[in-house]
């Protein structure tokens, strides 16, 4: 068989096998360990495309091969070698068939930006005309005229949440559970109970002698995990389940260990659950 045949029976199935593998990630939902949720119609797209396109190809290549026993000429062909760009293209694929990756864990939290950093850069200024009254932006100051209602009003400008219920528990993400406790009123969160979900991990030493627990985090992506930015709150003073274990906890803000933008819960609940489906916030 000359190699110009064999190179592209060969293309030919590198390109089924990565179309393949796009679209069992995309029917089984695990592209969305490492993609938002909204790019897998997409990807399941372009493995469908690829399947076709291969698929042809290779049909292609049988027929030629076909046509080429039948002949009575010699068709040696030129030396046309495997191309590099194919071996490429096996790699993703030999990835998912030999040991498909879990989604970002315990390993990276102290190796990614936090929510909570951010949170805190972005924590609006207190500013007023008139006690009670808030607006963007600094108040202007004149060198001949005093600011009076500026000056009586010392009411804190707060980030706007719905209020939260008493009677039942409050499910809400960890990163809008920072975003409270960085940037909203403290009286909507203390005392409630709230519900979150994440994986747990362990605190860095200096956080561990100051709390004496552990953490609950969760990624957010904004497009694939490597943009990942994680949220996380403290869990003092209760047993710590198994690293990377996801769980679902009940709890209520303890503000005044809250600080540095990190939310710290006093949990009356710890319930283990499986890696949900859509592991980013």
């Amino acid at each position: 068989m000359p190699q110009q045949s064999r190179s592209e029976g060969f293309a030919g199935a590198t390109v089924v096998a990565t179309g393949m593998t796009l679209t069992y990630l995309s029917l089984t939902g695990k592209i969305n360990k490492y993609l938002l949720p909204s790019f897998r119609p997409w990807i399941l797209l372009c493995g469908v495309i690829l399947l076709g396109f291969g698929i042809w190809t290779l049909g292609v290549w049988r027929a030629a091969n076909a046509a080429e026993k039948r002949s009575q000429k010699n068709h040696e062909g030129h030396y046309h070698p495997y191309s590099k760009a194919a071996f490429l293209m096996l790699v993703p694929v030999l990835i998912v068939g030999l040991s498909l990756p879990a989604p970002l864990g315990a390993f990276m939290v102290s190796k990614v930006a936090t929510g909570q950093s951010r949170a805190a850069l972005n924590k609006p200024k207190p500013t007023a005309l008139i006690p009670g009254q808030t607006v963007p932006g600094d108040i202007p100051k004149y060198e001949d005229q005093v600011d009076f209602a500026a000056a009586a009003n010392e009411a804190p400008r707060y980030l706007p949440f719905p209020e939260l219920a008493n009677d039942h528990e409050n499910e809400m993400g960890l990163d809008e559970l920072t975003d409270r406790v960085t940037g909203g009123d403290p009286k909507q969160i203390t005392g409630k109970r709230i519900k979150t979900l994440g994986f747990v991990s362990a605190l860095e030493p200096q956080m561990a002698e100051k709390y004496h627990g552990w953490m609950i985090a969760r990624y957010k992506i904004y497009c694939c995990a490597a943009d990942g930015v994680v949220y996380s709150a403290v869990i003092p003073n209760h047993p710590m389940p198994a690293e990377n274990t996801w769980v679902e906890l009940t709890g209520t803000v303890d503000q005044d260990a809250s600080v540095d933008g990190i939310p710290v819960l006093v949990v009356t609940d710890v319930k283990t659950v499986p890696e949900p489906e859509e592991p980013y916030l």
